[in-house]
């Protein structure tokens, strides 16, 4: 998730960050209070099994062994809805994660498109530059032909006066 938060634009990352912090915290919440779980019942399947057989004989203490039982039973369910808990956020930040991971793909595609857009009217406008080129020299062309043609129909005037006058 660290990873992915990486190519979230600048102005969504924070938001991100900050969920992804909490679910870290969670689970190491959770992690911390089921090994406390697992730690509280070995001592007290290991203290109640040597303490009841040694100092309480079972016809003495009906109902020791059940109030264990019971105490047992009732941190079990309720580390059984941590995890379950645990599981709902995970499954939570996951589907957040498949989110972001497609609105990624569906911004990936758009910048492609785009690209792509560019790239033709890019040869679209080269090819305009060029024909724009062509019509710029064909038209200093035909200033100097008319400019030709004007100078050797002023130098004729010229000479069929000049024949005129003398």
């Amino acid at each position: 998730m660290d990873i992915e938060i990486q190519g979230i634009p600048q102005s969504l990352r924070p938001q991100y960050q900050a969920r992804l912090r909490s679910a870290k915290g969670e689970l190491a919440r959770y992690k911390k209070m089921s090994k406390d779980l697992h730690a509280s019942l070995a001592r007290s399947s290991l203290l109640g099994s040597s303490s009841s057989r040694s100092a309480y004989p079972s016809s003495d203490e009906p109902y020791g062994d059940r109030s264990r039982l019971l105490a047992g039973n009732a941190l079990l369910e309720d580390g059984t809805k941590r995890l379950q808990d645990s599981q709902r956020l995970a499954l939570e930040t996951e589907n957040q994660g498949a989110d972001i991971l497609m609105n990624l793909r569906q911004q990936r595609e758009q910048i492609e498109n785009s690209r792509s857009t560019l790239e033709v009217a890019n040869n679209s406008i080269s090819r305009a530059s060029n024909t724009l080129s062509s019509m710029i020299r064909r038209m200093y062309q035909q200033r100097a032909v008319t400019g030709a043609i004007i100078a050797i129909l002023v130098l004729l005037i010229i000479i069929v006066v000049w024949s005129k006058l003398s």
